[in-house]
């Protein structure tokens, strides 16, 4: 029988697990970009590393900032390669801009779903664009996740 007691060794966490970890420690110290200056604390991310379904935000925000998690605050990055999801959802201009390397805003990007590494990318408004224009962003972001849906449905069904 295993236990939970300090006799008990821990378990082989994965390689994903592991390399995130490290990553999340690096990150930790890192100086290198303008965020060093003002942060209290490096937002690295939370959620299931094998997860098929991955959101990917702006910069992090003061609430995200003092609590050392993404989307805790009224409007909400990961490591994709290590947890290669199905689905990715951006959110807002620049995250939508950078993973599809294009310069075309969140306006004319979103509605659609973009062929992304071993699966799709769908953008979205970012929440705070849908807190401050109300009903039309979030019809539009209800739109996009129904293509989210349809495209984790496609994915369980191949």
């Amino acid at each position: 029988m295993q236990g939970s007691g300090p006799s008990c060794s821990r378990t082989s966490v994965s390689p994903v697990v592991d390399a995130l970890e490290q990553l999340a420690a690096q990150a930790s110290g890192c100086r290198r970009c303008r965020l060093a200056e003002t942060r209290t604390q490096v937002v690295f991310g939370v959620g299931d590393p094998s997860s098929r379904l991955v959101f990917v935000g702006e910069a992090p925000g003061r609430d995200e900032d003092l609590k050392g998690e993404p989307f805790v605050g009224r409007s909400g990055q990961l490591q994709l390669d290590l947890i290669d999801p199905i689905v990715v959802v951006t959110l807002g201009n620049f995250a939508s801009k950078l993973l599809l390397a294009t310069s075309d805003g969140i306006t004319k990007l979103r509605g659609r779903t973009y062929p992304y590494r071993n699966g799709v990318l769908v953008p979205t408004f970012h929440p705070a664009a849908v807190l401050r224009g109300g009903g039309e962003p979030m019809a539009k972001v209800r739109a996009d996740l129904v293509r989210v849906k349809e495209a984790l449905a496609a994915a369980a069904a191949a």
